[in-house]
């Protein structure tokens, strides 16, 4: 009863096209227009296929057909015919052997098919999914082993649990097939991702806020070994965020990237406290597994310390300044001065806040100027240096010996030192002895007699110039006025020049 005709597509494949599907004694088609010029190209009885040749150029043409049956009832249908140039290169095509629905795990092997007229170069495969929840994700094209007939090892470990597409395409040369698509449901075993293998370094790190820490983490996942989502190392007890990311992407410290090693590099702060820290290390898949572990980090402060005292040897009711000087500086560090009763407070507090001795705040130099009130006798004064953490970072006993009578002393360099007034008058005592010295030599030295006969110039009031002795006299001496003398006694004064 069907009344239909058949389209070539160009490779002797005929798609069938119904007119009517409730025609009686079908016994010819009566006519057909191919090109939808109007003109019925082809007449006739019992003509159920025929060929056309004679399209003028490629383009689109509507193509109209009619039939009628014995009764006298006529069927009408037409269609839409592209006609292609003779040298078209039609597209390959691909077709997967998989049923929709398969429930796939592990490593299973995809069959499938091609076709070209060209020939076909090769064919690839892929995976999108999952489609039924989770991270979506679409893999790159891989290729397929064999063209016509094709074959590809799927190993579903790669891909997460659920719903994915499988796809394929062939290629030959120029154009790309249709994709082909079939539903496959994975089911693997879930597992977690775990960490195989991770380095510190240094384990043990200077707190000077230029040495970096690295730490290098390798993660392996068997339900997705390409897909671990995220891995990080929580540094905030060293002065960083609690989820701190580790990268497989080659940039930073990571040398290369998707080798399923993680890295990243930091410099905890110079305020961090000097001590064993742990660093817990995460590992986290696409569905929320993990993996976790602790690394172990020693962290030890590089600051340098000064301590100065005035002197080491105060007087009883004195005052006694003592400084410390810790670089790098910062305001976190507490400076303690125990003072085993050399002062009214037994445990002093050292400030770097510009008051009570110290000169400038926050300059890293922490003062403090206290009364002596212990009685004569040698104490030993502590003093340590504590960092933000409240960790001993340094400490040092120094011997105060305590004097009777009044403070003579000064600020001092910080070493043991006699009093300055002292050391002052000791100098004093022995410039004017060597003074006392060195006048009794030069007045022995210093008296001549003139010899006879020689000419003495005499200036009134000096100088007198001495051509004997070939100096200018400064001192004042008797005013005479002579050309011949048998003698003349002259003090000689310091050379001031030579005369010519």
């Amino acid at each position: 009863d069907t009344v239909a005709w058949h389209e070539n597509d160009g490779s002797q494949n005929f798609v069938t096209h119904p007119i009517t599907n409730s025609a009686e004694h079908v016994y010819s088609v009566y006519a057909a227009d191919v090109d939808g010029d109007g003109t019925y190209e082809i007449e006739g009885e019992d003509a159920y296929s025929f060929t056309y040749v004679g399209y003028p150029e490629p383009g689109n043409y509507i193509a109209t057909f009619e039939a009628m049956d014995d009764d006298g009832e006529w069927g009408r249908d037409s269609a839409s015919v592209l006609v292609r140039p003779s040298d078209h290169n039609f597209p390959p095509e691909v077709h997967i052997d998989l049923v929709n629905g398969t429930r796939l795990e592990g490593v299973v092997t995809i069959d499938g098919g091609a076709s070209d007229d060209a020939g076909v170069e090769y064919v690839e495969v892929r995976t999108v999914g999952p489609l039924d929840g989770g991270v979506e994700v679409t893999q790159e094209w891989s290729m397929a082993d064999g063209r016509e007939l094709w074959t590809f090892q799927l190993d579903t470990t790669r891909i997460a649990n659920g719903i994915h597409s499988l796809q394929a395409r062939s290629y030959d040369g120029e154009r790309y097939s249709p994709i082909d698509e079939r539903t496959m449901e994975v089911e693997n075993p879930n597992r977690s991702p775990e960490i195989v293998d991770s380095i510190i370094e240094p384990s043990t790190l200077p707190i000077d806020g230029i040495t970096q820490l690295t730490i290098y983490v390798e993660v392996q996942d068997l339900d997705l070994p390409d897909e671990v989502i995220r891995v990080t190392a929580d540094l905030s007890g060293i002065g960083g965020v609690p989820s701190f990311d580790l990268v497989d992407d080659g940039t930073g410290v990571d040398e290369f990237g998707g080798d399923l090693v993680y890295s990243n590099s930091f410099t905890p702060p110079i305020s961090t406290p000097s001590g064993t820290y742990s660093i817990p290390i995460r590992a986290v898949d696409s569905f929320g597994d993990n993996d976790e572990i602790v690394l172990s980090l020693e962290l030890e402060s590089q600051v340098d310390v000064d301590c100065r005292f005035s002197t080491f040897k105060p007087s009883q009711g004195g005052e006694l300044k003592i400084d410390v000087d810790i670089s790098p500086f910062g305001t976190y560090y507490t400076v303690e001065l125990k003072g085993m009763g050399l002062f009214e407070e037994e445990n002093v507090m050292l400030l770097d806040d510009g008051q009570d001795g110290d000169r400038i705040a926050g300059d890293g130099t922490y003062t403090r100027v206290l009364k002596v009130a212990g009685s004569p006798g040698v104490y030993i004064v502590q003093v340590e240096v504590r960092d933000g953490g409240g960790n001993l970072i340094w400490s040092s006993s120094y011997d105060v010996d305590v004097r009777e009578g009044s403070n003579l002393s000064s600020t001092g360099t910080g070493s043991e030192s006699v009093s300055a007034v002292l050391v002052i008058s000791l100098i004093v005592l022995l410039l004017v002895f060597a003074a006392g010295i060195l006048a009794i030599a030069y007045r022995m030295r210093s008296t001549e007699v003139v010899p006879e006969n020689q000419p003495v110039a005499v200036v009134d009031g000096g100088p007198i110039i001495d051509p004997y002795h070939g100096v200018v006299v400064t001192e004042e001496v008797e005013t005479v006025t002579v050309e011949t003398v048998s003698a003349v006694v002259l003090k000689e004064a310091p050379v001031q020049g030579q005369v010519p």
